[in-house]
């Protein structure tokens, strides 16, 4: 019929049976098929074995993307930031530039000033949740990965447990990031 079979760009197995030493059990059991009709040139289809959070299984995910160019994204303030290390250093040197003039333009000058400085301050990767997110769904997915190669002990599993509770926290503070990002009331 003309499929293609995908290889996940990372893993090997979506299924285990979470025991340990000898008994242990791992197998690909789920993967996507497309008609070769899918793959375009202007279209990048890939696949992801993502980690496993409670379940035997771990979901994959299909990814299929435009290369496009969406130029500049405008600049919202999050709420989010004020919490951030730093933040009102920033804001502070930003509002203490001297600007002669009307009230108004001082204003918009020191506004202009505070936009330029935040830009630069949320650069930095570990002030942004999905940035963390992305970072800790990685190491949970390189432990996993790890544990497919070798023998599994209780101190591993234990520390498998550790990482998806952290992942789990991260998933949670970036649900809140896209909340507020969103409007949403």
């Amino acid at each position: 019929m003309g499929f293609i079979g995908l290889q996940a760009k990372k893993g090997l197995y979506t299924w285990t049976n979470n025991r340990i030493g000898e008994e242990h059990i791992s197998a690909r059991l789920n993967r996507f098929l497309l008609q070769s009709s899918f793959l375009s040139e202007k279209m990048i289809i890939s696949t992801k074995i993502l980690p496993k959070w409670n379940l035997d299984h771990k979901p994959i995910l299909l990814l299929m993307e435009e290369e496009e160019n969406m130029g500049p994204i405008s600049f919202l303030f999050s709420p989010l930031w004020a919490n951030g290390e730093g933040f009102l250093d920033i804001v502070n040197k930003a509002w203490s530039i001297h600007v002669p003039r009307s009230p108004n333009y001082v204003w918009e000058q020191k506004i202009k000033a505070t936009k330029t400085t935040l830009k630069q301050w949320i650069k930095n990767p570990t002030d942004s949740p999905t940035t963390q997110l992305k970072q800790s769904t990685k190491q949970l997915l390189d432990l996993q990965m790890g544990l497919e190669m070798q023998d599994i002990t209780s101190i591993e599993i234990h520390s498998k447990q550790e990482h998806q509770i952290s992942t789990l926290r991260t998933f949670r503070e970036e649900e809140e990031y896209l909340r507020l990002k969103s409007r949403n009331l």
